[in-house]
């Protein structure tokens, strides 16, 4: 898999940070504190995840090496990365759920909605500019990503986890290409640039007058 394919494989946090959020603000919780073992901990530099492993063995699957095998290394940074920013996402989403107001859930209810179809049908379309935004972030650091992909695998194996950004870096500072590296660097730039233009001009205006609107009506 290419480049390319990673830098979409990427964008993981959102969906799941959203129904994350939906569930503590149906508590009632604004604040989540959790224990430093309650996530499972990396072992940067290894080519296995132990803690996987051993689930593998109590199962009788054969363990794998997930970083070191081309087959398996981008799921494994995918869920890395994912799981590095999911309470990012997860906090932006539950800001932007506890905005909703509680009498919109009500009405549904007292029209013999569900949950799912109080979620279906108020609360994700009422999340829908927190989740562009969401989206918009990760796409934005997709493009960006280097630390994760450099300390856990610097690229490889043969090239399959390699980002645009670790590319740059190659040809920058170990081939010195100077050349071709600032060439990536002002392809990065412009792919970042148009897409947070075509972000500004047919995603971010439409939400900002929608809640101007919204707010016009209110008063």
């Amino acid at each position: 898999m290419s480049s390319w394919d990673y830098e979409v494989a990427v964008i993981g946090g959102g969906p799941g940070g959203a129904s994350a959020a939906t569930v503590l603000a149906r508590r009632g919780r604004s604040v989540l504190v959790l224990e430093r073992d309650t996530f499972p901990r990396f072992h940067i530099g290894e080519s296995q995840l132990p803690w996987s492993n051993e689930i593998f063995d109590v199962l009788g699957v054969s363990r794998q090496a997930w970083l070191s095998d081309p087959n398996t290394v981008l799921l494994t940074l995918f869920f890395v990365v994912s799981w590095k920013y999911f309470g990012f996402h997860m906090m932006l989403c539950l800001a932007g759920r506890q905005d909703i107001p509680p009498e919109l859930d009500e009405a549904g209810m007292m029209d013999g909605a569900g949950r799912w179809q109080i979620f279906r049908h108020i609360t994700l379309p009422l999340l829908g500019p927190t989740l562009r935004i969401s989206a918009f972030l990760s796409i934005l650091g997709a493009i960006q990503l280097f630390d994760m992909v450099w300390v856990l695998t610097g690229g490889g194996p043969i090239h399959a986890s390699e980002t645009l950004a670790v590319t740059l870096f190659q040809y920058g500072f170990r081939r010195y290409e100077v050349g071709y590296a600032s060439a990536l660097s002002v392809a990065m730039f412009l792919i970042s640039l148009v897409f947070a233009l075509f972000y500004q001009r047919f995603v971010l205006r439409r939400d900002i007058e929608g809640a101007v609107t919204n707010a016009g009506g209110i008063g």
